[in-house]
């Protein structure tokens, strides 16, 4: 009888995998701030693939100048179904500072900030089988550009990253004391900080920890935080559990990657293709990392593996960092249409390898809308950091490719297949059109003075707010136009710089099938 029994619980799990989704999901995330590529880029990533990311009200998140309320946050979370969640991706920065501004400075001292981060161990030892993602920054060289600290912030991050002692002492000298010891305070309870929550995963009381290194230079101080804690995760053989890695603001965006390839038994295979086989091994600006180990961690990261060409990927990534040279460019472009006609998997990443315009190449931009590939790419970006850029574009793919990967029958049960347009066509608007043309505009426009960081008083943020509108949404057509013909129409353009500058946009639109016209064939 027990047998019996025994094989019919085993004939109904069978029956129950088969028949449930393996995608649908709901996720809680804590950004790193309410900016949309903390927020709003994880969340449509999620529509692609059916996941639901809950994600608390943007006013308990903080902006530039205010940080997030913590303890309003923490209330928050714990009103949450937790028990009726299938994972959580939390930024330690937000619950123990109140974001990444605000980690750059020292309000909250390292007593605070730990306690704070206890309501990680108290979820995970409540839920010990829910997965536990984490995001925590290493802190940059910069202070934030606040339009508070322009008189010392750029001398200040020049001494951070000064190796040679005589200069070092030179450029001390010409810096207020109390500025100095608020910065090294803050580095330091960071770093603290930060060594505790690897010794949580090693507890087990965080499955997966990304420390995510912000803008860096080969040289300055956080180099030696870097070995710290990498030796450290060494130390308690943690090599699958933490990984320390360039970028800062993609991060969510890759672990919820990682959560879904995970949770549905996938690990891509990835083969990568660069341009330029020198820019391989450069380190880009803003990173202390060369490119190809850049590429290599955050394929770890989502949840991949890269495989050479020959090995069977499942996934090819095109990375083009050739803007300034007409044939490499012009050459890739064409591997890359031939790649697609193929029916290859197709992510695309367009990096800045001089970091002067952080964001698309006209060229390169153009040729892939007028190409007509767009609605075939996996995943694509082009913004800011070779980071950002990787991080953002990466996921995309790893993400389309797992909907992909479902029956036609759980494609249906997901939901919306046009989420994976929508993101790409985001991405071009966002990351080109937006951040190389309309922020080249705005600089003609405002003058010298003018910088991607500066707060923009009232009367010039409606100028850039218009000006920018205008620019994307001509812009929409032609992108619809040129890869969509009339199978979308785009409604309800939205766009503001929601921290008052013009380095970040909010940028949203409602993507409408159209219905199929009937050909008369009489």
């Amino acid at each position: 009888m027990k047998s019996i029994l025994t094989v019919l619980i085993w004939l109904l799990s069978i029956s129950t995998n088969v028949f449930a989704s393996p995608i649908k999901e709901k996720l809680l995330l804590i950004p790193l701030d309410d900016r949309p590529p903390c927020l709003q880029f994880p969340v449509k990533l999620g529509d692609i693939v059916g996941v639901e990311i809950i994600t608390p009200p943007k006013e308990l998140l903080g902006n530039l100048h205010e940080a997030g309320n913590t303890d309003a946050l923490a209330r928050w979370i714990k009103r949450q179904p937790i028990e009726d969640l299938d994972g959580l991706i939390l930024a330690a920065d937000m619950l123990a500072y109140g974001g990444l501004v605000a980690s750059r400075k020292y309000g909250v001292k390292v007593d605070t900030a730990l306690r704070r981060l206890e309501l990680i161990k108290s979820i995970k030892e409540k839920h010990p089988h829910l997965p536990v993602l984490v995001q925590s920054v290493i802190m940059r060289l910069a202070p934030t550009a606040d339009g508070t600290n322009e008189a010392y912030r750029v001398k200040l991050a020049k001494w951070a990253s000064t190796v040679d002692p005589t200069e070092k002492l030179a450029l001390e000298r010409q810096l207020p004391k109390a500025v100095i010891s608020d910065y090294l305070d803050a580095r330091n309870r960071n770093h603290q900080v930060n060594r505790q929550l690897i010794e949580w995963a090693n507890e087990g009381l965080i499955d997966y920890l990304v420390l995510s290194q912000d803008d860096a230079k080969p040289t300055g101080l956080h180099v030696a935080e870097k070995e710290q804690v990498l030796r450290l995760a060494q130390r308690s053989k943690l090599k699958d559990k933490v990984a320390i890695q360039t970028g800062t603001d993609e991060v969510a965006m890759l672990l919820l990657s990682r959560l879904v390839n995970q949770q549905n038994h996938l690990k891509p295979r990835v083969s990568v293709y660069y341009s330029s086989e020198t820019m391989r091994y450069e380190m880009m600006p803003f990173e202390d990392d060369p490119l190809d180990e850049t590429v290599h961690k955050m394929v770890t990261s989502a949840g991949g593996v890269v495989v050479e060409q020959g090995e069977n990927p499942e996934l090819h990534w095109y990375i083009y960092t050739s803007r300034y040279s007409e044939e490499e460019t012009k050459r890739f472009i064409e591997a890359i249409v031939q790649a697609v006609e193929k029916g290859e998997k197709v992510i695309l990443s367009d990096i800045d390898p001089i970091g002067d315009v952080q964001g698309g190449a006209a060229t390169f931009s153009e040729a892939m809308i007028k190409s007509g590939i767009l609605p075939k790419l996996y995943g694509y970006a082009s913004w800011n950091t070779a980071g950002n850029t990787l991080g953002t574009a990466l996921p995309q793919g790893f993400l389309y490719h797992a909907y992909r990967s479902t029956t036609e029958q759980e494609k249906e049960a997901i939901g919306n297949p046009s989420s994976q347009h929508w993101f790409t066509i985001h991405r071009m608007v966002n990351d080109y059109v937006y951040n190389n043309t309309v922020r080249e505009a705005l600089k003609e426009a405002f003058g010298m003075e003018y910088t991607n960081a500066t707060v923009l008083s009232s009367d010039r943020l409606e100028v850039a707010e218009n000006m920018a509108f205008d620019t994307i949404n001509s812009s929409l057509e032609d992108i619809v136009h040129y890869n969509f013909q009339d199978r979308f129409e785009v409604k309800h353009l939205k766009f503001e710089l929601p921290w008052n500058r013009a380095f970040e946009a909010l940028i949203d639109f409602e993507l409408i099938k159209l219905p199929v016209k009937k050909v008369d064939h009489q």
